[in-house]
């Protein structure tokens, strides 16, 4: 019997935790299966991945399912149905633990696993490789040849983690340069927006699981970035303490990834991350809205001011990078209301500015509270808000509009310092600024995405001329970053203010090669004031002030 378990990535350099958990689970409780893993995405062509499913000749396809591969994988099922007719299918994941019967109704599965998968998955291979007597096992729905459908009650949550055998083994394969990795489970917050909010509570994997994982990933050098999955890392002051300190003895030349609440950290846990390297550690802080109101009256309860003062230590006192989110359509949050939150995280200084629109997810709190807000939403993956009670369909479209411009322009670190100045100099609000800015580019390149960097310098210095904001200051830094990031001595996209002097003039300089700059006057850069600057010949290493 050959069991494959199967995901659709929305990139194909992404990787999955989920699978080779399940994976790792059958190799241990049920041997007698044949079980590998399949990771594709949902940008290759279906006529790459059929054949792809069908060198593994199963007869049990599992299925991951999640808003960004659904759509993908119901039309890959409908193939391979045509194809082998007896192949069974099983499904599990977000996307189909809360409307688990229409997948079984419209034909789509044979089977579907509801809420956390592992053991009802083993219960299930045991079954499947003997005699598929399937009413015994929690959280599963199918059909019966003779009941019809069956829906058994829900299975419990696994109380005790560490019994799970852990995906990081010897032989385990990474086709990624990076992976996810899970150390706790579950979430004591209600966000309404998130599905976390249907978990009863947190539960944690020990910290020996958590050291005997860490020390086979870090034995991996293809692995440069560790993700951690937990929606809110930081729940115990222990716990974070000690693995922080864990990664920054073990870990050095790679990057850590985490949720995290910035209101539950300690004044002990800020001390230790100024010792961090610059580089190791990036967080991703859910802020969603400044109002207060708001996020009570969207489950989102912290101590805002509290997550205010972590944030600017962390921000002034760390080399920690920092991610902030914010979420437009809220309840009770108008589009005036959403600028304003809008216009705090910029001024902030975060170094990752990304929002989005609300989306009512499946088994959701807002999803049961849509009459009451008046949300209007995709009735498909995925789910997106489309108007409500304060936010018209037009004002939520701006809001994409933005967002991808921020992902463009804000969240790379070549042009970010270019704008804070810019920002800093308009009469414009943050979000005016924006929003000027978004109409301003997609008029000339209508799509959200698919813009290089070239491009991007070229249509900011043709913006911040029209907006007046064109000074020596702003320009002579657009130069430098440019000549930084992309070490070209002519060609650029605007109009250079620098000239390169010719080696005969720095002949030191001309024997470790680069090239050498001439500004017409002084110009303050990472901290150094000079009139030259050198850009050696190594794309990796900054320009550096030469006094000639």
């Amino acid at each position: 019997m050959n069991c494959l378990i199967l995901t659709l990535h929305s990139r194909i350099t992404q990787t999955s935790l989920a699978i080779h958990s399940l994976k790792a689970c059958a190799q241990k409780w049920v041997p007698e299966m044949t079980t590998r893993t399949l990771e594709a995405s949902t940008t290759q062509p279906l006529d790459e991945i059929i054949p792809l499913v069908l060198k593994h000749r199963p007869n049990l396809l599992c299925l991951s399912c999640y808003i960004w591969n659904m759509e993908t994988q119901v039309k890959l099922i409908a193939a391979l149905r045509r194809i082998d007719p007896d192949l069974k299918i099983l499904l599990g994941g977000h996307e189909v633990s809360h409307d688990d019967v229409h997948w079984i109704q419209e034909g789509i599965a044979d089977f579907v696993i509801r809420g956390e998968g592992e053991l009802t998955f083993v219960d299930f291979l045991k079954e499947f490789t003997g005699q598929q007597n399937f009413a015994s096992i929690p959280g599963l729905t199918y059909r019966d040849p003779e009941k019809g459908l069956q829906r058994n009650p829900p299975a419990s949550d696994i109380r005790t983690l560490d019994e799970l055998p852990s995906p990081f083994t010897e032989e385990a394969t990474y086709s990624s340069n990076f992976v996810y990795y899970e150390a706790s489970r579950g979430c004591p917050y209600k966000c309404h927006f998130c599905l976390s909010a249907l978990d009863k509570g947190a539960r944690f994997y020990s910290l020996e699981r958590f050291e005997a994982d860490m020390q086979e990933i870090l034995s991996r050098s293809r692995i440069r970035q560790v993700k951690f999955v937990d929606r809110t890392f930081n729940l115990s002051k222990r716990r974070t303490l000690h693995i922080f300190r864990y990664l920054m003895e073990h870990g050095k030349g790679r990057n850590f990834h985490f949720e995290i609440a910035a209101e539950l950290f300690s004044d002990e846990a800020i001390e230790l991350l100024q010792q961090a390297e610059d580089g190791m550690f990036q967080f991703e802080i859910g802020i969603q809205s400044i109002h207060k109101d708001v996020l009570d009256g969207n489950g989102r309860r912290c101590k805002f001011e509290r997550l205010e003062e972590v944030l600017d230590q962390l921000l002034a006192r760390t080399r920690v990078h920092i991610h902030g989110d914010l979420i437009a359509g809220l309840a009770g949050e108008s589009p005036e209301r959403f600028y304003q939150s809008f216009d705090w995280v910029l001024k902030k200084g975060v170094h990752h500015f990304q929002i989005e629109v609300l989306k009512i997810l499946k088994g959701s709190i807002s999803e049961s509270r849509a009459r009451e807000c008046g949300y209007v939403f995709m009735p498909h993956t995925p789910y997106t808000l489309l108007k409500s009670k304060e936010w018209s369909y037009q004002e939520l479209s701006e809001v994409q509009d933005v967002s991808a411009i921020l992902e463009i322009f804000w969240n790379r670190d070549a042009i970010r310092p270019v704008l804070e100045i810019a920002i800093n100099h308009s009469t414009r609000r943050p979000w005016d600024f924006f929003l000027a800015l978004s109409r301003f580019v997609l008029n000339r390149h209508p799509s959200r995405t698919g813009l290089h960097m070239k491009k991007a310098f070229a249509y900011l210095a043709e913006f911040l001329t029209e907006e007046k904001l064109n000074s020596s200051e702003i320009q002579n830094l657009m130069t430098l970053e440019y000549l930084n990031r992309i070490r070209t001595r002519s060609d650029l996209p605007f109009e250079k203010t620098s000239r390169t002097k010719p080696p005969k003039d720095f002949p030191e300089l001309a024997e470790r090669k680069g090239f050498v700059e001439c500004f017409g006057q002084l110009v303050h850069y990472a901290g150094t004031s000079a009139r030259h600057w050198y850009f050696p010949a190594e794309p990796s290493r900054p320009p550096k002030a030469v006094i000639p």
